[in-house]
C-alpha cells in the first residue's frame, strides 16, 4: 500500500496528529493541500504555518499549474474557520502569483461583467462556484494586468463596483455583487457612447443569455 496523504487519513482519520505528520513529511501535494485546507484549519495542526507558506510560495504555485478559480474555491471553503485571515492572505498571494505570466495590456480597457440571474448557476453539478464568481475573478485579474481600466457590471441595470488596484484579486472580485435580473448586454456600450468614453478595447464576461 503506498504511503500518501490518502492512506494516512484513511488509517488515522482527519485528526490533528495525522495532518501534523503529513505536513512535516511533505507528503501532500499542492492541489491536495488546497482541497483539504478547510479540514486542516478545522483540526489546527501545530505546524499549520508551513501550509500557509507552501500555498503562498510562488515556486509552488507555478509548479502546481492551478487555474485561478481553484484558489477562489479554496477561499470559499475556509470562511469562518480558525486562522481564516492567514489562509485568505496566503490564497491572495497564490492567485496573484498564478497570474505572473499574463501579458500586460496597454491602453484603456473597459471590463464589463454580467451579473444577471443566469450567471447565478453553478459551474457544474459538483461545484458550488457560480458563473458570476468566475467572471468576477477573471475581471479582477484583468484589472491587475490592464494599464488603465474601468470596471462595470450589468444585468437589467449598469453598476459601478469600487475596485482598488492595490487590493487583492479575491477581495476585488467580492466587490462585484451579484444582482440578478435580466441581461441587457447593450448597457456597457451605451455607457461608452453616452458618456463619450475613449477605450482601446472592451473585455466582456458573460454567458450570452441575452434579453
Amino acid at each position: 500500500i503506498p504511503h500518501n496523504w490518502e492512506t494516512v487519513l484513511s488509517e488515522k482519520g482527519n485528526t490533528k496528529e495525522a495532518w501534523e505528520e503529513l505536513i512535516e513529511s511533505n507528503d501532500i501535494g499542492y492541489m491536495a493541500m488546497l482541497r483539504n485546507l478547510r479540514n486542516i484549519l478545522k483540526v489546527q495542526p501545530k505546524n499549520i504555518d508551513k501550509v500557509f507558506d507552501k500555498i503562498a510560495d510562488p515556486n509552488e504555485v507555478h509548479k502546481s499549474r492551478q487555474l485561478p478559480f481553484r484558489f477562489y474555491s479554496a477561499y470559499k471553503n475556509v470562511l469562518n474557520y480558525p486562522d481564516t485571515n492567514e489562509a485568505v492572505y496566503a490564497l491572495e498571494k497564490a492567485i496573484l502569483s498564478s497570474c505572473d505570466n499574463i501579458e500586460k495590456i496597454k491602453g484603456r480597457t473597459l471590463i464589463a461583467i454580467d451579473c444577471s440571474g443566469s450567471m447565478g448557476w453553478a459551474l457544474t453539478n459538483h461545484s458550488d462556484v457560480k458563473c458570476y464568481e468566475i467572471a468576477s475573478i477573471i475581471g479582477s485579474i484583468a484589472s491587475k494586468v490592464c494599464e488603465k481600466y474601468e470596471v462595470v457590471t450589468f444585468d437589467t441595470n449598469l453598476h459601478h463596483p469600487r475596485i482598488n488596484k492595490m487590493d487583492g484579486i479575491i477581495s476585488n472580485a467580492n466587490r462585484m455583487a451579484f444582482h440578478g435580473g435580466g441581461t441587457d448586454i447593450t448597457l456597457p456600450f451605451e455607457y461608452i457612447t453616452t458618456n463619450k468614453k475613449q477605450f482601446d478595447r472592451v473585455i466582456l464576461l458573460s454567458d450570452n443569455e441575452i434579453n
